[in-house]
């Protein structure tokens, strides 16, 4: 889950597009039920002059196999229950890329009119385990093929992936003092399977066509500090595109 920055206007019309959604009839839904105008619910909000917007992709492993409009207003709930107080909010589900996903948009104030506050931990920790949950709801426990399935995914994703915070585990372990780069080596010794193993030497060959990362020898990698930042951008600059 990426929260953006896109301004307000720019990403209601963006969502709402028709050629991005599966079913054009209904393009965005929310607390308010369907057939929700988003991009003139987010002009009314803009106009009011909330202090913020909140946007998040929920884009899980296997969207073709999920109710996205399900999984969306499930999460919606547990975030309530989280914070407390109950949300305006707006999401569409789009199924123009390889994988679907769903743009939510939370207003940026509680049920008693105070600033809504969202910790980036809790989105990108807490929200992301209860989608989890949520998905597992709809699929039933993740399999070991579902997870090596998901990782072959992730190999050439320009995001930050699991396996990018694999990587990041690494480094924490084998940091060497370097300011600007980490050195890790991509070995059997730091405890995982061989499969696994394999899509992390993948990730680590697609991190360096971006400039993100280079073989420094046999199973040893030198690795932007900043890789994570620069992956966040990608796919923030990628939404802005599409």
């Amino acid at each position: 889950m990426v929260p953006t920055q896109i301004s307000e206007i720019t990403h209601g019309v963006y969502i709402a597009r028709e050629s991005a959604t599966q079913d054009p009839t209904h393009a965005g839904f929310g607390h308010a039920g369907r057939d929700i105008d988003v991009a003139d619910t987010l002009r009314e909000w803009q106009a009011s002059g909330d202090e913020r917007i909140w946007k998040i992709i929920i884009s899980p492993e296997f969207g073709e196999r999920l109710d996205l409009e399900r999984l969306t207003r499930d999460l919606v709930k547990q975030a309530e229950r989280d914070l407390g107080t109950p949300l305006e909010w707006v999401a569409v589900t789009h199924f123009n890329t390889e994988h679907p996903h769903a743009h939510l948009v939370i207003r940026g104030r509680r049920s008693d009119g105070a600033a809504l506050t969202l910790q980036r931990a809790y989105v990108q920790h807490s929200l992301r385990q209860a989608a989890g949950a949520a998905c597992t709801l709809q699929l039933g426990p993740r399999t070991e093929v579902d997870a090596i399935a998901a990782e072959e995914r992730e190999v050439n994703e320009r995001r930050y992936t699991s396996l990018d915070r694999t990587i990041e585990r690494l480094a924490s372990v084998q940091n060497n003092g370097d300011a600007q780069h980490f050195h890790i080596e991509a070995k059997p010794s730091f405890g995982a399977d061989d499969i696994h193993l394999q899509h992390v030497r993948s990730r680590l060959m697609v991190l360096q066509t971006m400039g993100l990362a280079e073989p420094v020898g046999s199973d040893a990698w030198r690795v932007r500090r900043d890789f994570q930042t620069v992956l966040r951008a990608m796919q923030r600059a990628m939404i802005v595109r599409r």
